[in-house]
């Protein structure tokens, strides 16, 4: 082998190993910016890989402020959907609960146009959890019936 093919062999080899590890660092992991968010499956949301194990999953409701306020309506009226179409709820039950969070999305509407205040806020998310216990309790009782 001549001087030149032993100093490029080398060079070309270590290029290569290099560009290996460079692309491995820079792969997608299908997490969005944030990555040290838990990912839906850890946080036991029922994903296109576990979609028979369907659980309700706790929504902390700690930030004051109407946007998580919003988020937890929006969340309970696609938990009442979901258990609906899981069988989980009679179409009664599920109807009753679709009502009640129709009012409760209808009142914060209501607040929030002028701002929401202290008092406003508690009560919509002391609704959100009555709702919330509604739901978890209308799953379980299997009785097709509110209550």
């Amino acid at each position: 082998m001549t001087k030149f093919g032993k100093l490029v062999a080398p060079a070309l080899a270590s290029a290569v190993a290099l560009a290996a590890t460079m692309t491995a660092q820079a792969r997608d992991t299908g997490r969005g910016f944030n990555q040290d968010a838990p990912s839906a499956r850890s946080m036991g949301r029922a994903t296109s890989r576990n979609m028979h194990d369907y659980r309700p999953v706790a929504i902390p409701t700690k930030r004051i402020g109407k946007f998580r306020i919003r988020a937890d309506i929006r969340h309970l009226q696609r938990e009442i959907e979901r258990a609906a179409a899981w069988r989980k709820l009679s179409w009664r039950e599920a109807a009753s609960l679709r009502r009640d969070a129709n009012r409760l999305e209808r009142s914060y509407w209501r607040y929030s146009r002028n701002g929401l205040s202290r008092r406003e806020a508690s009560g919509l998310r002391h609704r959100i959890a009555r709702l919330r216990v509604a739901l978890r309790i209308d799953m379980r009782d299997r009785d097709g019936r509110r209550g």
